[in-house]
């Protein structure tokens, strides 16, 4: 992802639904919002969005017009834990980090043609993808089919909706050319026709295929890599799954805007980060 704007949450090994909980306190009364839940790192800590609709994808501002900051801080006192807003370019090494500590205290640090620290580093990499979609606003979800106005992802998820057919930028092309929504010939590597939508912070489905027709589909979540599978290599370890897709010589792409992870393709847990710094050769951090 070329530009971070994420609200990190620490919230230990509480549930998402805690989390859904304590954001429709912060929010009583608004009249709509989704909220999207992110499932949390290994050390505890989740990104939190809103979306226009319960679909994972574009980030909205908080619904009824409270200012970021103060929604962090009011969730962030629910679970008397941690939290970040970031907001950084990876390209101009530029942006501001806000850090709001168990005890309150806030440090705000900007950074200019520098490179984040490695714990900063850490909580950025540590993103899970979506758990939980949750509608925050009074009444009933504006969509059908939510549980208490929640849709659950993962392994015990209902399989997620698809656009309708005849979608733009889903199996209709934005414009004449366009590969979103349609193949269109691709002669960059693969790790850079990934990368490229990473980039962009891309959700959907990006599918590349070599001139054999072999090919491999990656799932993303706002420029966060969530799945990836590649023909032939089923069951096999995701380092290896990864190998074998940043070996693909492809000679067309295709992104579906709105193509939500199926459940069958496990979640991945190795950052994005680190599969393109693989994926270029290059060293990982330490």
């Amino acid at each position: 992802m070329a530009h971070y704007d994420l609200w990190m949450i620490e919230t230990g090994e509480r549930p998402a639904d805690d989390v859904v909980a304590a954001v429709r306190e912060v929010l009583s009364g608004v009249t709509s919002g989704w909220l999207q839940v992110c499932a949390a790192s290994r050390s505890g800590i989740r990104e939190v969005y809103f979306t226009s609709d319960s679909q994972p994808g574009e980030k909205v501002p908080v619904p009824g017009g409270m200012t970021e900051e103060a929604f962090v801080t009011a969730l962030r006192s629910r679970f008397a834990a941690r939290a970040w807003i970031i907001h950084y370019s990876t390209e101009t090494q530029a942006g501001n980090v806000l850090k709001i500590d168990a005890d309150g205290s806030v440090d705000a640090r900007t950074f200019e043609s520098e490179e984040l620290p490695a714990r900063i580093r850490g909580v950025l990499e540590g993103r899970g993808p979506v758990e939980a979609s949750a509608w925050v606003g009074a009444g009933p979800p504006d969509e059908e089919g939510a549980e208490h106005g929640i849709f659950r992802r993962g392994y015990d998820a209902p399989p997620p909706p698809r656009p309708k057919s005849g979608t733009l930028g889903y199996d209709k092309p934005l414009e004449d050319g366009s590969y979103v929504g349609a193949f269109q010939a691709w002669e960059g590597s693969a790790i850079e026709a990934v990368a490229e939508e990473v980039g962009h912070g891309e959700t959907g489905e990006l599918t590349i295929s070599d001139a054999t027709g072999s090919g491999a589909r990656i799932y993303l979540e706002r420029g966060r890599i969530v799945g990836i599978v590649v023909d032939g290599a089923r069951g096999q370890l995701p380092q290896d799954v990864w190998a074998k897709i940043c070996a693909l010589v492809p000679s067309k792409r295709r992104l579906r805007r709105g193509v939500i992870q199926p459940r069958h393709v496990d979640r991945l847990q190795l950052s994005t980060e680190h599969l393109l710094r693989v994926g270029r050769g290059e060293e990982p951090r330490r």
